[in-house]
């Protein structure tokens, strides 16, 4: 098999273990609020059973990045799926929120091990700084498909039948999944020591997570991954409400939220075709550059009472559009330079992006929203933090 096959072959399996595991929770967004009817919840349990998923999701990854260091991503992706598929038949069953928060929690652990092993299968694999670049572009790319395709599956399911038949569903998606990667999913660390677990002790272990976390260039760099994930989380949570109170109807928000969706998958395929060519370190200076002129203008434009439909459309499209290149260069950045313990650094990455999207997350649960120029004022607040931690990395580095 030719070296060009191999890789192809690798970044697929890649990209499917990122949709799966972003599939369980895309999944069942729209059965939410007929859970928490079921259950006899309130809003705040189901609201939380989601932050609790975001952060046991976060730390979980730790554990699977050293172990596929170890064990190899193979074997370690198929316990996580395994650990997933158990706590998703639990969901499939669970009559009362304790049982549903259990079912949650387990399968939360089990998908920890998607977002670690897919990252690092595509350092495993990518040569060389220019092919990382276009390999996260694609990475970033598929990363669309689960919030573009699952909760539209999980919403049809949910208004013909209920929330338990869309769990099942997804059981079943995860059980061919699980299938296909033990049939065919290549291994692509070729340097597995299944022994080196029991001759390293605790704090040797710790001592890989506390180097890496020691890493100023590669934290700072991995926070600003979380802070451009904040544009994102922060479209699609916050410009709902502030169109609510304009009287936009939800069919509308949806086209433009897709529009977004649609921009971002640009922005990637952009870095992917084109854009990889240009010096990473330059092409993301420029991008915050153009964050703060963007936001800048928009911010003008609000204030000066411009809110239409087409402005909004055309703010959250041009907005999507460098997300879609930022997000993939910011990872390549992130990753870069490894070559031992890249397991483990795709964990860490991953659960400062998490840990710093979920105080995102829960700020944004905290102010009240009915403007445009709240928004704007929000993202230009984000934007000063990036180009800050940015210029102080570039000039100390």
């Amino acid at each position: 098999m030719s070296l060009q096959k191999s890789y192809s072959i690798a970044l697929g399996f890649s990209c499917l273990i990122l949709i799966i595991g972003l599939m369980s929770v895309d999944f069942i967004g729209p059965s939410l609020p007929y859970i928490q009817t079921d259950l006899h919840a309130s809003q705040t349990w189901i609201k939380n059973s989601v932050l609790l998923y975001m952060l046991v999701l976060g730390i979980g990854q730790l554990f699977y990045g050293y172990a596929s260091d170890q064990y190899g991503r193979k074997s370690v992706v198929l316990v996580g799926l395994g650990v997933s598929l158990i706590g998703l038949v639990m969901g499939v069953f669970a009559e009362n929120i304790t049982l549903f928060y259990l079912s949650r929690i387990l399968t939360a652990i089990g998908c920890a091990a998607c977002p670690v092993i897919a990252r690092a299968m595509i350092t495993d694999i990518s040569k060389d700084s220019v092919q990382l670049k276009k390999s996260f572009s694609i990475f970033s790319l598929t990363s669309q498909l689960s919030p573009g395709i699952a909760p539209v599956l999980g919403g049809l399911i949910q208004s013909l039948s209920s929330w338990h038949v869309s769990l099942g569903v997804l059981v079943l998606m995860n059980l061919t999944v699980f299938f296909i990667l033990y049939r065919w999913m290549p291994e692509t660390h070729h340097e597995i020591k299944p022994n080196n677990l029991g001759k390293n002790n605790f704090l040797n272990i710790l001592k890989i997570y506390s180097d890496l976390f020691r890493h100023r260039y590669f934290f700072i760099m991995s926070l600003l991954s979380a802070l451009i994930y904040v544009y994102t989380i922060g479209f699609y949570n916050m410009l709902p409400f502030v169109l609510h109170t304009h009287g936009v109807p939800p069919w509308l928000n949806g086209v433009i939220n897709s529009a977004y969706a649609f921009s971002l998958m640009l922005g990637a395929l952009a870095l992917q075709k084109s854009l990889y060519r240009i010096d990473s370190k330059k092409l993301f200076s420029t991008l915050v550059y153009s964050y703060v002129i963007y936001g800048g203008l928009f911010l003008l434009i609000f204030m000066m009472g411009f809110k239409s439909i087409v402005i909004v459309l055309i703010w959250g499209c041009g907005m999507g559009f460098l997300c879609g290149i930022i997000a993939p260069l910011t990872l390549s950045l992130c990753m870069h330079g490894f070559s031992k313990n890249k397991g483990a650094a795709s964990a860490v990455q991953s659960s400062i992006k998490m840990f710093f999207t979920g105080i995102g997350l829960v700020l944004f649960s905290l102010i009240h929203l009915d403007s445009l120029n709240q928004m704007a004022v929000i993202f230009g607040g984000v934007t000063v933090l990036i180009l800050g931690f940015w210029l102080w990395i570039k000039k100390a580095v």
